[in-house]
This record gives C-alpha cells, sequence and structure tokens, in this order.
C-alpha cells in the first residue's frame, strides 16, 4: 500500500502573507509580471528581427549590455531612468 507524503508546511509566500492574506504580494506580482513583459517584448522583437536594437534611436545596442540585460530594449545613450517611483 502506498502512503501519501506529508503535506507541504506553509511557504515564504503564505508566511510573509500575515494576517491580511496575499493582499500584500501584490508589490512581488507587480515586479514579475513587469519582467515577463519586458521578456516577452524582447522575444517580439526577436521575431521582428529587431532585436539587439534601440527601440528609441535605431542604433545597435553594446553587447555588454544586452549581456547584462538580454531584455534591454534601449542603448546606453537613450536609457530610461531605473528607478521609477512614484
Amino acid at each position: 500500500m502506498k502512503t501519501m507524503p506529508p503535506l507541504p508546511g506553509p511557504d515564504r509566500l503564505t508566511q510573509d502573507a500575515g494576517p491580511y492574506g496575499i493582499a500584500g504580494t501584490s508589490r512581488p506580482l507587480k515586479k514579475y509580471a513587469e519582467q515577463l513583459a519586458r521578456i516577452e517584448s524582447a522575444l517580439a522583437r526577436m521575431e521582428a528581427g529587431n532585436y539587439g536594437l534601440c527601440t528609441n534611436c535605431e542604433s545597435r545596442i553594446a553587447l555588454t549590455r544586452l549581456k547584462a540585460d538580454p531584455a534591454i530594449a534601449t542603448c546606453a545613450d537613450c536609457k530610461e531612468p531605473e528607478n521609477l517611483t512614484v
């Protein structure tokens, strides 16, 4: 007779949720959604043959910049502010 493995204990997400449930986790989820959107945009540029070209000025993005962030969309001259806080 097979026995069932024990149920997992609370994970970090549920432990961090606190008394208000997972409502407090919207910030990390928003960050992941933004990262996913950047990756999907890079994949679309690959399919269109525009990957590695700046979306602002259409110049080539430096290879070192692409290695640091493969989803980057702009060259060093056109780079967007990194820490946008509202």
